[in-house]
């Protein structure tokens, strides 16, 4: 039943096994053969008293393992690798290992050879010995041809070979030998491996080249007939020699002129020298063979001009074209050698004068040609009437009509002189000889008619064709205008604020466009205007330069034809630095579209007029007065707004400005000094209206000191008045 009492194990001797239990685990620590002994006690339980058995003697047996070989490998001509095993079954206990070595078959050469147990051993084990084997592997080596070369005819050259990888054991050799592929005529032939062996090593074998070259011809030699030849000549070539029955051909190289050929025919391509050789082509066992070189002189041909007379002819302005041409092709140079009578340009001839016109074609040596032979011809050229003039403006006076021309063309004889026609045409007046440049006093012209003037140029041919028609009304004068040693007549209306558009200021540029040139180093400008200010003057335009922080480099004025001012200019100012700004320009000024500058000169002397026997300022003052404090020239508060409403005014006028500046008696100790403080005042206010953007032409003076009829108060004040000339 459960009455039983637990089990417990003791070495009773240890004996010569010298035994020890722990855990019921019986440990012997002497080799096998050795003994001990051991008993067995139960312990009591409440029925039953402990026993123990008597001794019982335990002897230590060997140890059963299986050790397996492993398998071994090496290329002959190696050293044996180390020979391993594991046990498979079983195992060592403890820090036991197994003594000896593992032994195998003896032999070197490839094949296999068995690993045994040899010596491997130890006593307190029983070994079952599983066996394995070295396998001796054939050497790897590589073995490369020699190539070998020979001329035909000869005999082959000993066929040689290099181990190029790898390498043969000690006094190994490789027997039979190798061979190339048969044959004698050119070409190349593999070089193989052949008979070369040996049973330890594994060839890889490189296959070489065995060539059979060509013998070289003797003798091959070129000569010509010529060894030179005209531009776009031939010259024939020969070549002899050399070996065999080979095809001969021929060919030009380039020097400093040109060639070419066929078959053997050598022609001059371009002036110079140039090279000829010949080739003969490779037959059986002989190589294609060179020539010697020969050099070809190409000397330039000659050049001719075919250049018919030139009949002779009334003079015209309409140019005519002259066609000479030359054998070469090339563009004939024609000049005249009467510019006073003829010009040519290319080939196209006007005439200037009548007389007689001489022309020569000429043609310069080129590349391939030489200089042509001139060729002159000289035909005359007979005067005609004068073709028609044209009349730019009539200006009446009293009784008098000044007529502003441009002379037509000559017709090839001097102007003589000129006459004219009070009715477009219908009777003519001559005037006398030598009134040829304009403009021309048409005298005794009726006032207050109007007449429609024509005129028309006269040479000793005779009159010519007569001009526009312009109509003007002569009338007597009203009032006079002075102006420092030189009277103007005035028309007989006063200016008002309504101007005409030619007393306008011009428009600005509608197109302002810049592109960078010359690698960015300046800059091209375009401008233009709208079709719309098309009646407002514009004589030229200002163009403004300035950094990009606003400094102003330059202003260029540049003019403008005044009936079309799209123009394009370059300024010298690298694009990528500046900033350009353009405005047109005309007498009275610039327009908007730039800096604030009009043209501000001093003067002293303006245009006035007399009227009910008092001297007045021609034109129109601007209302208000402008004073200074006294002695001062320094603008006030006050001053400047006055000066601001002063240009809204002048700006919708046009016309010139004028500021007259006064000094009054008693503002400084000296009265000369009273002319520079009037002076100064007068460009202080000039100045002024220019910074807040005047654009109009401005002249400023300082007016007489004493009391006049022009100064009556002596006061100190500037007077600014605005005058429209071309209302005068």
């Amino acid at each position: 039943g459960s009455d039983i009492g637990a089990l417990s194990y003791a070495v009773s001797t240890t004996g010569t096994a010298v035994c020890s239990i722990e855990n019921s685990i019986l440990t012997a620590t002497v080799n096998a053969g050795s003994t001990c002994s051991v008993i067995v006690t139960r312990a009591a339980t409440n029925n039953f008293k402990a026993i123990t058995s008597l001794p019982k003697t335990i002897s230590v047996a060997t140890r059963a393992i299986t050790v397996g070989a492993i398998a071994k490998q090496k290329f002959y001509g190696n050293s044996d690798p180390a020979f391993t095993y594991t046990i498979t079954s079983g195992s060592l206990f403890g820090t036991d290992s197994l003594t000896g070595s593992i032994q195998r078959a003896t032999g070197e050469n490839q094949g296999m050879y068995e690993l045994d147990r040899g010596t491997l051993g130890n006593a307190n084990y029983t070994i079952t010995f599983v066996a394995e084997n070295l396998t001796i592997k054939k050497r790897l080596i590589t073995i490369s041809a020699d190539v070998k070369t020979k001329i035909f005819g000869e005999i082959d050259p000993a066929l040689t070979y290099t181990i190029t990888r790898g390498n043969i054991v000690e006094t190994d050799l490789l027997s039979g030998e190798i061979t190339r592929v048969a044959g004698e005529t050119l070409g190349n032939y593999n070089i193989t491996q052949g008979t070369l062996d040996n049973s330890n090593y594994e060839i890889t074998f490189t296959v070489g080249v065995f060539s059979i070259t060509g013998a070289a011809q003797e003798g091959f030699n070129l000569t010509a007939t010529s060894y030179s030849v005209v531009y776009e000549n031939t010259v024939k070539v020969s070549a002899s020699g050399g070996n065999g029955e080979g095809a001969i051909t021929y060919a030009t190289t380039d020097g400093t002129g040109s060639c070419s050929v066929v078959n053997d025919v050598v022609s001059g391509k371009q002036s110079g020298t140039c090279t000829v050789t010949a080739t003969k082509e490779s037959e059986g066992g002989y190589l294609a063979a060179t020539s010697n070189v020969i050099t070809i002189t190409v000397d330039k041909a000659e050049q001719i001009i075919t250049f018919a007379a030139l009949k002779d002819r009334d003079f015209t302005i309409t140019p005519f074209t002259v066609k000479p041409e030359s054998n070469s092709a090339a563009v004939v140079a024609v000049t005249s050698s009467t510019p006073k009578v003829c010009e040519i340009t290319d080939l196209s001839v006007t005439l200037k004068d009548s007389g007689d016109c001489t022309i020569v074609a000429s043609l310069a040596s080129s590349r391939n040609y030489l200089d042509a032979t001139k060729i002159t011809h000289t035909f005359v050229v007979s005067a005609v009437v004068p073709y028609a003039p044209v009349i730019t403006a009539v200006t009446p006076g009293n009784s008098t009509v000044t007529v502003d021309f441009t002379a037509g063309i000559s017709g090839g004889a001097s102007i003589t002189t000129y006459k004219y026609s009070l009715n477009d045409g219908d009777t003519w007046t001559q005037w006398p000889d030598g009134s040829i440049t304009s403009p021309l006093v048409i005298p005794s012209v009726p006032n207050s008619v109007e007449s429609k003037i024509r005129i028309a140029a006269v040479n000793k041919v005779g009159a010519g064709a007569r001009s526009n028609m312009k109509t003007a009304t002569p009338k007597s004068p009203i009032w006079e205008i002075e102006r420092k040693n030189e009277s103007v007549l005035l028309a007989p209306s006063t200016p008002t604020v309504a101007q005409t558009l030619s007393n306008q200021l011009p428009p600005r540029p509608a197109v302002v466009r810049t592109k960078s040139v010359l690698g960015g180093k300046s800059t091209q400008v375009t401008m233009g205007r709208e079709t719309k200010f098309s009646d407002i003057p514009i004589t030229h335009a200002m163009i403004s330069v300035l950094l990009k922080n606003g400094k102003l480099l330059a202003r260029i004025q540049v003019l403008v034809d005044p009936k079309d001012p799209t123009t394009t200019v370059t300024v010298p100012f690298q694009s990528s630095r500046v900033t350009i700004s353009v405005q047109y320009g005309n007498n009275v000024g610039l327009s908007a579209g730039g800096p604030a500058r009009a043209s501000i000169r001093e003067g002293n002397t303006f245009l006035s007029t007399t009227i009910n026997g008092r001297p007045s300022l021609a034109g129109e003052s601007v209302p208000g007065t402008l004073s200074f404090t006294k002695g001062s020239s320094k603008l006030s508060v006050s001053s400047k707004a006055f000066l601001k409403r002063s240009l809204k005014i002048t700006e919708p006028r046009g016309g010139h400005i004028y500021v007259t500046g006064y000094a009054q008696a008693g503002e400084l100790r000296s009265a000369w000094m009273l002319e520079s403080l009037a002076r100064a005042r007068a460009e202080t206010v000039a100045k002024y209206l220019v910074s807040i953007g005047a654009r109009q032409q401005i002249t400023f003076q300082g007016a007489p000191i004493s009391t006049s009829v022009w100064n009556s108060a002596g006061s100190r004040n500037v007077d600014i008045t605005t005058v429209n000339l071309d209302q005068l």
